[in-house]
């Protein structure tokens, strides 16, 4: 869960803010960001976890990577599809 102490936070944002603010500024609207992302995601796991080449270390990745798109959908995208089906018509209503 990315929900941690507010001192850790305060650590993190700002480093946070300048890569969010140069990647904003390299591809403007989202333009062929998702290279990027992945990127920088994928290095952010690999060198932030221990060296170790064992199944531990690749099942904490998948699960960091899992919990946090279970989180993202719980959060954003199933609220925005909830209100797609009030204002479309829910294509599971009987």
């Amino acid at each position: 869960m990315p929900y941690i102490e507010k001192e850790k936070r305060d650590r993190l944002d700002p480093l946070i803010y300048l890569l969010t603010r140069t990647l904003k500024a390299d591809y403007p609207a989202g333009r062929d960001l998702a290279g990027p992302l992945n990127y920088v995601i994928t290095r952010l796991l690999l060198d932030t976890l221990p060296d170790a080449q064992f199944y531990s270390r690749y099942a904490l990745v998948t699960g960091i990577i899992e919990t946090l798109k279970l989180e993202m959908y719980r959060r954003l995208i199933a609220p925005y599809e909830g209100k797609k089906a009030e204002e479309n018509g829910d294509v599971y209503a009987p």
